[in-house]
């Protein structure tokens, strides 16, 4: 197997080219939501720019709450990419494949019972605006 990404850098968000073929939107609800999860648990993810081209990859929408929070700096993997091919086929991936999972809302409600102190607005699940609704 070959590692790709092999050391994450702290870069300027300024200094960042978003990707014109990126062709996931993000809704500003979905970018707030997103501010306020990195406000609450810090950055976590670092996003993808492609040494090959210079431009992103993977983290549009974190670049978008990273500017709402008015955050400078951000983690970033720089990572080869063979082609523009490469590039776009792994954009495309990344932003896809995480649609294919289901989610076991059963079994999240299940743990907030335990967890009553989580804010399930952080959980991310669209239309949670409580508990209850996770059944």
């Amino acid at each position: 197997m070959d590692i790709k990404s092999k050391e994450i850098k702290i870069v300027d968000i300024d200094s960042l080219v978003l990707n014109p073929d990126n062709n996931n939107r993000h809704s500003i609800e979905q970018v707030e939501l997103l501010a306020k999860g990195i406000k609450h648990n810090g950055f976590r993810v670092p996003i993808i720019v492609s040494n090959r081209s210079g431009f992103v990859i993977s983290g549009h929408g974190r670049i978008d709450a990273a500017k709402l929070l008015e955050i400078k700096e951000i983690p970033a993997i720089f990572e080869d990419f063979k082609d523009e091919a490469e590039e776009y086929q792994f954009l495309t991936f990344d932003n896809e494949i995480a649609r294919w999972a289901e989610l076991d809302r059963h079994a999240v409600y299940t743990k907030l019972e335990a967890l009553p102190e989580i804010d399930i607005e952080l959980l991310g699940i669209e239309n949670s605006g409580n508990a209850s609704s996770l059944v």
